[in-house]
């Protein structure tokens, strides 16, 4: 058993504590969302996922032989789960346009990239859509935006960021026509006076260097725009802040590899693949996917930094926690005193499965890691990370390679609740769960009570010490997730009894679940047991 001074761990791991914390997540899984098209077969749903209030987008770049399409959830009253809306496509499809590469949503408005269609015929120039919600509650077209410049392999619309009345577009090989240098790439900064008015171009902010993919990745927060340009001195990567002063967007600094940590800098760290602006405008995080760390070569490493009036600081490294090819920071979150990094091919429950890592700023004033997430039934390349993104309320993480609709590469979102609360040092209490003779009635400490759980429980022996052992139950036909615990393991080989909570009323009598566990961190793969239908439980008419 886990306990925590001032939280409660519950469907995802918590199992690197680090001292006294300000403040401390509760992450609870909540809900997944799956494509609802009609043919979602590489639709890689979630490589880009955007919250907003009540409502989560998801971009499916691959949808309709790479059309792409946008698929739009809202939260139900009633229920608090998000459901689906509506799909957004292009007013003018083509094969090939990667509509939903990139998205963003502010309020009412949805913005959608589409960098691979050819408006005016030229190849891969790009276009990006802009959708307001209407009176009846539907997103409907209200502009497609065309550069004036459109030109060849100019990608307009790989990166799009929107706040207020302000929009941001990405082309990152379009032609710097003021220096005449080719590939060097373009921001578009576009206004509107309000909702109902077009937006209408104000600023072109040029890169100078040649295909250093500039603006791969755009962020806006109030007056600050951050740019990466991952590409950049031979592939090591940089990253861009932008003020906004007296109307005009300036360029105020230039992030590079830090290389404080006696790591040295690596060509191809990709620095500034991820960016982030933390939710109060105080610090900015970049990360380099391919940055070595103190954990080794090409795990992924960020940067910190705090602004200090018009400059930035650096402030310290965010470390990843592990060794191997983790793609650590390649899309991140910063949001008060949480940092929310994506590592999409992380190996915590299978090969490239993907997991979330989340650090939390501590007395100090330190950003150290408190959370780990990982989806409970993860496969091999479900790129579980691969977008991520952060609300007061919800989480949502994509993994656009995952399958649960019988399509390959279809995607999932997974939407999780999380619930900030005062700081305290957490730390890990093992407690042994008594043993029982069957699988009926079976009722303990739980950590987190929903709605009166039974448990399941089995013997688990020779268990190394170090590890965490997780245990997680599954209906074997529907592969409906019921439950998971964690359990840390502190000394020795040792016999353990783990448990997972069952709501009642959710298997029907005579339904094969599936038992599925692994262990953490060295363990990889997972240990499967088949549990025959041999028992009911009961439904209960307040569940």
């Amino acid at each position: 058993m886990v306990k925590t001074l001032c939280a409660a761990l519950l469907v995802v791991s918590l199992y690197a504590v680090h001292g006294e914390f300000l403040q401390t997540l509760n992450v609870s899984k909540l809900q997944e969302l799956l494509p609802f098209s009609e043919d979602p077969a590489h639709d890689n749903m979630g490589h880009y996922t955007r919250i907003y209030g009540d409502v989560i987008i998801a971009g499916a770049y691959g949808n309709n032989n790479w059309r792409g399409k946008i698929y739009v959830f809202e939260k139900n009253a009633q229920s608090g789960l998000f459901e689906p809306l509506q799909e957004l496509v292009a007013s003018h499809p083509m094969s090939l346009a990667y509509l939903g590469l990139n998205i963003d949503i502010w309020e009412d408005t949805i913005v959608g990239g589409a960098p691979y269609e050819e408006p005016l015929g030229e190849y891969r120039s790009g276009a990006v859509y802009v959708w307001q919600k209407g009176l009846n509650g539907l997103y409907q077209l209200s502009q497609r935006l065309v550069p004036w410049d459109s030109q060849r392999s100019g990608f307009y619309g790989y990166s799009v960021a929107i706040e207020g009345n302000r929009l941001v577009v990405g082309a990152r090989f379009t032609k710097n026509e003021v220096d005449n240098i080719a590939r060097a790439g373009k921001i578009y900064v576009y206004e509107r006076v309000d909702q109902s008015s077009p937006f209408e171009l104000v600023q072109q902010l040029r890169g100078v260097v040649p295909r250093i993919h500039w603006a791969d990745e755009l962020r806006l927060r109030g007056d600050v725009l951050l740019a990466g340009a991952p590409r950049a001195y031979d592939g090591e990567g940089a990253a861009y802040v932008f003020h906004r002063i007296e109307g005009e967007w300036i360029e105020i600094q230039e992030f590079r590899v830090d290389t404080s940590n006696g790591v040295p800098a690596d060509v191809n760290a990709h620095f500034g693949e991820g960016i982030a602006i933390s939710s109060d405008g105080s610090y900015i995080v970049v990360a380099g996917e391919r940055r070595d760390s103190v954990q080794g070569e090409n795990t992924g490493g960020a940067q910190l930094y705090e602004r200090v009036g018009n400059q930035w600081q650096f402030k310290q490294h965010l470390e990843p926690p592990r060794r191997g090819n983790l793609r650590f920071g390649q899309r991140l979150v910063a949001k008060g005193n949480f940092i929310f990094v994506g590592a999409w091919t992380s190996p915590e429950i299978a090969s490239g499965a993907g997991a979330v890592y989340i650090y939390a700023k501590d007395v100090d004033g330190i950003f150290k890691l408190s959370n780990t997430v990982v989806n409970p039934m993860g496969q091999e390349n479900d790129n579980f990370g691969k977008m991520l993104d952060v609300t007061e309320h919800y989480l949502v993480v994509g993994a656009p390679k995952e399958n649960q609709v019988s399509a390959v590469d279809s995607g999932v979102v997974h939407v999780y609740s999380i619930e900030e609360r005062d700081g305290c040092e957490t730390t890990y209490v093992p407690t042994p769960t008594p043993m029982f003779d069957d699988f009926l009635g079976f009722v303990d400490d739980v950590l987190d009570v929903k709605v009166g759980l039974n448990e399941i429980g089995l013997n688990v022996i020779s268990v190394e010490a170090g590890r965490v052992v997780q245990v997680r139950l599954q209906v074997l036909e529907t592969k409906k997730i019921l439950g998971t615990q964690t359990y840390p393991v502190e000394q020795g080989r040792t016999a353990l009894v783990l448990s997972v909570p069952v709501p009642e009323g959710v298997v029907e009598s005579g339904e094969e679940l599936q038992l599925r566990i692994a262990m953490f961190p060295e363990g990889y793969g997972w240990s499967e047991r088949v549990i025959p239908g041999l028992f009911a439980f009961p439904k209960l008419a307040a569940f």
